[in-house]
C-alpha cells in the first residue's frame, strides 16, 4: 500500500501537514520524542508551533493566550462554528447514507444560522442552551430539536477528538424541560380495506408494481429489504422468502446486513406465492426481484418506489394524512394483527423486531378494538 503524502513547510523543523487543515509539530524532550496537533492555515500553525516549543522549553513570550486564539501575527482570524461544521459536513459525507447526509445538512444549516458567527474555541454552554430554547420558540417538535440536537453534539465530539476545543459544551446543555411544544400526533394506520383498495388500484395500473406493493403490505418487511430482496432468497415451492440483507442508498447500490442484524425467515400466503410466480415468468429469474428492466442487475431506487406506491395511495378515500408511503404499510400490518387477536411474539417473529418494538412503535389503537374494549368494559348491574 502506498505511503499517505505528507507535506512539508519550508523551513518548518519538524512541521507537517497531515490533512487539510491539520499540522503536527515534532521536538524533543530531554531525549524523548514529543509532538503536538495544531488546526488551522499554513501561519497558525507556524505560529501555535513556535508558541508550543516555548512551553516546552519554559522560554518568552508566555504561550498560553496563543493556544486560546489561534489568530496570531498574520493568522487569519480563528475558525468559526458555522466554518467548522461546513468542514465536518464535507469530511464526513462519503461515510453516511444519502438521506441521511440530507438531515444533517438541515440540522446544520438552523445551527449556523443562529451561532454560526461565534469562534469555536469561545462557544459557551450559554450559546447552546439559548440555542436549544431558541429551537422551541420557533416551534420545532422536541423530536426534531433532539435530532438537531444530536448533530450538533456528534459535530463537537469530533472538534474534541482533534484537539480544537477542550470540551464538548453543546452536550452539557440540554433542551428546555418540560419542552414548551408538545410532539405532533401519530397518524393514523390504513385500514385492511384501504390497503386492499390500494392494491386493486396497482394492479389495474402495472402488475409488476401490485407485486411488490403486496410484498410490502403482507410481509411487513423494510424498504430496504424488499428492494434488496434476491431470488435465491425465495423458495416459491415452500413458500418462504429469506430477508438476509438490504440495500444501502447511492447510486452504487449494494446490499448489507439487515437492520436486525439477523436473517429472518418469512412465511408467504398462497396468494402472495401465485403473485411471485406470475412475476418471475416476466423477468431473467436472477439477481434482483424487483428491478427496472426485469433483468435482475438494477434494482429500484427508494424515491422511485416512494413515489409509485404513493400515487396509488393517494387514490384512496380517506388514506390518513401523514403515513409513510411504504413504512407504513408495515405498521398497518402490526396494529391490524394485534386488532385480530394475533399473538405479538408471531407478529414480531414476522416483522424482524422485538415484541416490546413491535407494542410500543407499531401497535395502535383501532376503531373496532375500542369498541371491543368499551363492549367489554360496560358493566352490567
Amino acid at each position: 500500500m502506498a505511503k499517505t503524502a505528507t507535506r512539508r513547510t519550508r523551513g518548518s523543523g519538524g512541521l507537517v501537514e497531515t490533512s487539510p487543515g491539520v499540522w503536527r509539530a515534532k521536538t524533543r524532550v530531554d531525549g524523548r520524542p514529543v509532538s503536538k496537533v495544531f488546526h488551522g492555515n499554513r501561519e497558525q500553525a507556524h505560529a501555535l508551533q513556535h508558541a508550543w516549543l516555548a512551553l516546552v522549553e519554559g522560554r518568552e513570550p508566555n504561550p498560553v493566550d496563543w493556544f486560546l486564539r489561534p489568530s496570531v501575527g498574520k493568522a487569519k482570524p480563528a475558525l468559526t462554528v458555522g466554518e467548522y461544521l461546513g468542514q465536518w459536513v464535507e469530511r464526513t459525507e462519503a461515510n453516511i447514507a444519502r438521506s441521511t447526509l440530507r438531515h444533517r445538512r438541515t440540522h446544520v444549516e438552523k445551527i449556523t444560522e443562529k451561532l454560526g458567527g461565534i469562534a469555536l474555541a469561545k462557544l459557551s454552554i450559554g450559546d447552546c442552551a439559548d440555542f436549544y430554547i431558541g429551537l422551541a420558540r420557533d416551534g420545532l417538535r422536541k423530536g426534531t430539536a433532539g435530532q438537531v440536537r444530536t448533530a450538533f453534539v456528534t459535530a463537537l465530539n469530533d472538534a474534541v477528538g482533534r484537539e480544537m476545543i477542550p470540551r464538548n459544551v453543546a452536550s452539557i446543555a440540554r433542551l428546555p424541560k418540560p419542552y414548551p411544544v408538545a410532539a405532533a400526533p401519530r397518524p393514523a394506520d390504513p385500514t385492511s380495506e384501504q390497503v386492499t383498495a390500494m392494491l386493486k388500484l396497482a394492479d389495474a395500473s402495472n402488475p409488476k408494481w401490485a407485486t411488490m406493493a403486496c410484498v410490502y403490505a403482507s410481509t411487513g418487511q423494510r424498504n430496504s429489504e424488499i428492494r434488496g430482496l434476491l431470488w435465491t432468497s425465495l423458495d416459491l415451492d415452500a413458500g418462504t422468502m429469506l430477508i438476509d440483507a438490504s440495500l444501502t442508498e447511492g447510486a452504487d447500490a449494494t446490499r448489507k446486513g439487515t437492520k436486525a442484524h439477523r436473517s429472518n425467515t418469512v412465511i408467504l400466503g398462497p396468494f402472495l406465492v401465485a403473485r411471485l410466480r406470475a412475476h418471475l415468468e416476466t423477468t431473467s429469474g436472477t439477481g434482483y426481484v424487483f428491478t427496472h428492466k426485469d433483468d435482475g442487475v438494477r434494482p429500484y431506487a427508494l424515491s422511485t418506489v416512494v413515489r409509485q406506491i404513493k400515487s396509488y395511495e393517494q387514490q384512496v378515500p380517506g388514506w390518513p394524512n401523514g403515513s409513510a408511503p411504504i413504512h407504513g404499510l408495515r405498521h398497518a400490518l402490526a396494529s391490524q394483527a394485534i386488532a385480530n387477536g394475533e399473538d405479538p411474539a408471531s407478529v414480531a417473529d414476522r416483522l424482524g423486531d422485538t415484541v416490546e418494538t413491535v407494542m410500543r412503535t407499531y401497535v395502535q389503537a383501532t376503531p373496532a378494538r375500542r369498541e371491543a374494549l368499551a363492549q367489554a368494559t360496560d358493566y352490567v348491574i
